[in-house]
C-alpha cells in the first residue's frame, strides 16, 4: 500500500504489481538523503530517529527526534 495526495485529499492505493520491486530512489537520492540525516544528528549531537516523506522529486524531513534506547 502506498498514500498518496490527490484533489480529493489523501487516500491509500494499491501499489501496481509492477512497480513492487522497482527502486524507488536513485542511489544518488539515497546518498544525499543520509547525508542530509547526518548532518541533523551531526548539528544536534546525538543519533536521532528521522521521518521524512517525498513528494514530486522533493523530499522533506517532516520531523525528528532523539533515539533514547540503542542496543
Amino acid at each position: 500500500m502506498k498514500i498518496i495526495r490527490g484533489p480529493d485529499g489523501i487516500k491509500e492505493v494499491e501499489v501496481p504489481q509492477d512497480e513492487v520491486s522497482k527502486q524507488k530512489f536513485s542511489d544518488e537520492e539515497v546518498k544525499k538523503l543520509a547525508e542530509v540525516c547526518m548532518n541533523i544528528e551531526k548539528h544536534y549531537g546525538f543519533p536521532c530517529d528521522i521521518e521524512w516523506a517525498h513528494e514530486d522529486g522533493k523530499t522533506y524531513i517532516v520531523q525528528f527526534r532523539p533515539i533514547t534506547t540503542l542496543e
